[in-house]
């Protein structure tokens, strides 16, 4: 039941995914009727491969291992508005694995708004113990400024019965040619996916991702990520006994396109 992800990072910005628009529809429809196979041809496949190192696997607001950090590789692919990908995630101190299977559709809704509907199957593998969970989510994104972008993500847990709402502010900016940067702010709200006893304001986190990107097919980036602890980790921490906090995180990341 993690969001392994923050809300915006450097990889949104920089999406994979495609998006399908209006005049993208009757493009592909008049393809359709010509012939499939040209159909097939002009869809625009790409894909991507990522090696990254968190200092602390954060996730909604908590240092979900307690000790060390994670090591991780994902592998995506998108063609016209559809994005799949799998992602796999090994703890550095901990008897900790974590695998994601995930699929995306995007759609442009309106000038400057998108949206995104997906589905994640999370397998974990604690101390040698398996489970699992399967979730599915929608998020919305407006390009308010050319340099400021509100989100919004909804995620649904069928183990956990319950959803997680992530607001956030952004602000991408090319600092130089090829090296980008996204502070971002970010408000976290739990309604019974991380805890039962309380529904509301879980967490407020502030970030910055950066990225460079070398020549065609490579980048570098990282980010570094401040996590305050609001109402729902404060009566967790009261409930369990167990000091969760604030939490600060950074990592890197090297990423290559096909």
């Amino acid at each position: 039941m993690k969001m392994k992800t923050s809300l915006i990072s450097i990889t949104n910005w920089l999406a994979l995914g495609a998006i399908l628009s209006a005049q993208a529809v009757d493009e592909v429809e008049e393809m359709e009727k010509e012939s499939p196979l040209l159909f097939l041809d002009q869809l625009e496949a790409e894909a991507s491969a990522t090696f990254g190192w968190d200092s602390i696997y954060l996730a909604e607001g908590r240092d979900d291992l307690g000790d060390g950090g994670l090591v991780y590789s994902e592998f995506a692919g998108s063609a016209g508005p559809v994005s799949i990908g799998t992602w796999y995630a090994d703890g550095t101190d901990t008897d900790y694995n974590e695998w994601n299977l995930f699929g995306e559709i995007g759609f442009e809704l309106a000038d400057g708004l998108e949206a995104y509907i997906g589905y994640t199957y999370l397998a974990f593998f604690d101390s040698g113990e398996k489970s699992d969970d399967n979730e599915v989510g929608a998020g919305l994104s407006y390009a308010i400024t050319d340099y400021l972008e509100a989100t919004a993500d909804y995620v649904y847990s069928f183990e956990a019965s319950g959803s997680f709402v992530e607001l956030a502010v952004g602000a991408p900016y090319e600092l130089a040619d090829g090296f980008s940067v996204a502070p971002y702010a970010l408000l976290g709200l739990d309604f019974g996916y991380r805890t039962d006893e309380y529904n509301g304001w879980n967490h407020f986190q502030l970030g910055i991702d950066a990225e460079y990107v070398i020549g065609e097919r490579f980048a570098i980036g990282g980010f570094a990520a401040y996590a305050f602890a609001l109402e729902d980790i404060q009566k967790e921490e009261d409930d369990s006994g167990e000091e969760i906090g604030d939490n600060p995180a950074f990592g890197v990341f090297a990423s290559v396109a096909f």
